[in-house]
């Protein structure tokens, strides 16, 4: 049941007496699997026919929590054993989940939410509508990271602004006693810069003399301008 891509699959696997409730090795169900991978037919399946929207693997992910976090080499394994890619569903199969009265602010031992790891997309949707179905804005991880601190450092500028306006603390402090405004230095940027005549940029001047910063800082000691 856990390699079910398809609500197809599913039901036939079902029919012949495939267990809903099976765990693999990572204490993992198949809708843990199944919300991990995308496929939210097979999701809605599995909560129709009675599987546990709250039960969380030996991480302490729950399916809502799945639906953000996908391993690159478990995702492998799975296409090479036939599964199709699948789409982006996040939004889909959150809307799925939180229908069936899924744990919108759950969280595994590491303290991060789905709402945590929604910041760090460039889904301004579904961050809308995760806040819009009671997701804590002020929720903090082990580090004391709350959404905006993830949001901030991955210059989701949209996200950002949405987050600060919904309420989200903008003094909010890690333990180690780094705010909002230390994690939108952490950003990267996203420079614009002119080139020579054959085709170099400031940054790889200063990459060849070691002498230089190539951080914001470095070019502002450098005097050299950044195009808007």
């Amino acid at each position: 049941m856990h390699y079910a891509a398809s609500r197809t699959n599913a039901e036939i696997l079902y029919q012949h007496g495939a267990d809903l409730f099976a765990k693999d090795k990572f204490g993992r169900t198949p809708l843990h699997t199944a919300s991990k991978y995308g496929y939210p037919d097979v999701v809605q399946f599995l909560l129709s026919e009675g599987a546990a929207v709250n039960e969380p693997a030996k991480s302490g992910h729950t399916a809502l929590l799945y639906i953000l976090y996908c391993n690159s080499d478990e995702e492998s394994y799975f296409l090479s054993k036939g599964a199709p890619p699948a789409e982006n569903y996040e939004l889909e199969l959150a809307k799925i989940l939180l229908d069936h009265r899924a744990d919108i602010n759950v969280a595994p031992p590491d303290g991060e939410t789905v709402l945590h790891g929604a910041a760090r997309l460039d889904d301004a949707e579904l961050i809308r509508y995760l806040v819009e179905h009671g997701a804590n804005l002020q929720a903090v991880d082990a580090n004391g990271k709350t959404p905006l601190h993830n949001a901030a450092c991955h210059a989701n500028i949209e996200i950002v602004r949405y987050l600060i306006n919904q309420g989200a603390d903008t003094h909010a402090v890690t333990t180690a006693g780094q705010t909002t405004v230390h994690y939108a230095c952490l950003a990267p940027l996203n420079l614009r810069l002119p080139s020579t005549s054959q085709g170099k940029t400031i940054l790889e001047f200063i990459d060849e003399d070691e002498k230089w910063n190539w951080n914001a800082e470095g070019l502002v000691k450098a005097n050299f301008t950044v195009l808007q």
